[in-house]
């Protein structure tokens, strides 16, 4: 054979929805919607199109408790696309998927060799006009990290690849002809816990959530008749989370912040078959810009910001703003305190005046003995006072702040 071309993919998770997106245009819900199995079906469009030999999937695919009847239908098409084109697939099960709880109706097609039970198996596949390649790995009901003592004694010749989902196992001794593994439930990426071990992470197809910044996709695996393995990354993204800074340290308005963001979004690219999440990490903010979502106007000067993000390309979404500080001693006492009163007043909105413990919210310091407020109205009326003089100061209108 000239090379092996393995394709390993994993944590497809079908029903788990994309986070951290509270609002969003009307004309991205389809898309948002189904970005899940659209990422799922460019990894199989690769696949058939680039005429991969095996497709490897590591687990957390789709958890049945969640699982609804179009999520069994659109697995079952996308393995029988795989059938058609006479790929065959090497199905790992993670404790994540919940095997035991699928339908039993649901129906495999006969290209799909999937790795089931508590004793290791060996699947070997005889791929056209190449030599075989046995694929090794114990199905796992639980986070445990993968132990090579399991498959001691396995006589495993040619080409070996080991398949699990989470962890291998620190210092242990690795078995004959076992030191290429294929893993899911970690981002993409190529690593050695020590040698020869090689480590092959899938990744996922996307993001879903600001934890999971960046491209997401697959791995594609080529495997020479040296025994070398060229492993390369590709992009299946249907939505990436991106946190982007933005220098706020001349920034002192909603209206001052929002042009600064759409000149920084203005001199970037974005490919418009993708919706992008974005988190705007404010560096150098002051205390107005932190106060922000504490004003009554703030609703307002989110949906004007997502007008002019989509304005820019329409596919990008506005997640959160998260200033940092200013890195300077000159910020004083009285900015802490007014940033903690918004604060807790935006907690009595939500959860009630019996939450409220406001002397452990402010540094302990002694001009701090005034916080130690009773829990009744005339502290309530306190905290709104506050709330409207913090506006008023917000508003940079000096007869308002006097």
């Amino acid at each position: 054979m000239d090379s092996l071309r393995i394709l390993h993919t994993g944590d497809w998770r079908l029903n788990f929805p994309c986070q951290g997106i509270a609002y969003y245009p009307e004309n991205l819900t389809s898309s948002l919607s189904n970005s899940s199995i659209e990422s799922v079906e460019r990894i199989v469009d690769f696949a058939i199109g680039e005429t991969i030999d095996i497709m490897v999937v590591g687990g957390n695919t789709l958890n049945p408790l969640l699982a609804g009847p179009a999520d069994f239908v659109f697995l079952s098409q996308q393995l029988e696309r795989l059938e058609r084109a006479e790929i065959p697939v090497i199905w790992n099960w993670s404790w994540h998927d919940r095997r035991n709880q699928w339908p039993r109706c649901f129906k495999w097609p006969s290209n799909v060799h999937q790795i089931i039970g508590d004793i290791p198996q060996t699947i070997t596949l005889d791929v056209t006009d190449k030599d075989p390649v046995t694929f090794v790995g114990i199905e796992l009901t639980s986070s445990q990290p993968i132990s090579f003592s399991w498959f001691e004694g396995l006589e495993l010749n040619g080409v070996v690849f080991g398949v699990g989902y989470g962890l291998i196992g620190d210092d242990e001794p690795i078995p004959a002809n076992l030191n290429n593994w294929l893993l899911s439930g970690k981002p993409y990426g190529v690593s050695s816990q020590n040698e020869p071990l090689q480590l092959y992470n899938a990744g996922s197809p996307q993001g879903r959530s600001l934890e999971e910044t960046g491209p997401h996709g697959a791995a594609l695996l080529e495997y020479s008749l040296s025994g070398e393995i060229d492993c390369q990354f590709i992009n299946t993204s249907k939505v990436e989370y991106e946190s982007i800074s933005i220098d706020a340290s001349e920034v002192d308005t909603a209206e001052s912040l929002a042009t600064v963001v759409k000149a920084q979004l203005d001199s970037r690219t974005f490919d418009e078959s993708i919706i992008y999440v974005i988190e705007l990490i404010l560096v150098n903010s002051n205390c107005n810009i932190h106060s922000l979502p504490f004003v009554e106007h703030y609703d307002d000067f989110r949906k004007n910001l997502q007008r002019s993000m989509t304005e820019v390309s329409p596919g990008l979404i506005l997640s959160r703003l998260s200033p940092l500080h200013v890195d300077s001693d000159a910020r004083c006492f009285e900015e802490e305190i007014l940033g903690e009163f918004l604060f807790v007043t935006s907690e009595l909105k939500e959860r009630g005046w019996d939450t409220l413990n406001l002397a452990l919210k402010i540094p302990d310091q002694p001009e701090a003995d005034w916080t130690r407020i009773h829990d009744d109205l005339s502290g309530l009326q306190t905290i709104l006072s506050a709330e409207s003089l913090g506006k008023h100061l917000l508003g940079r209108q000096d007869k308002d702040a006097a």
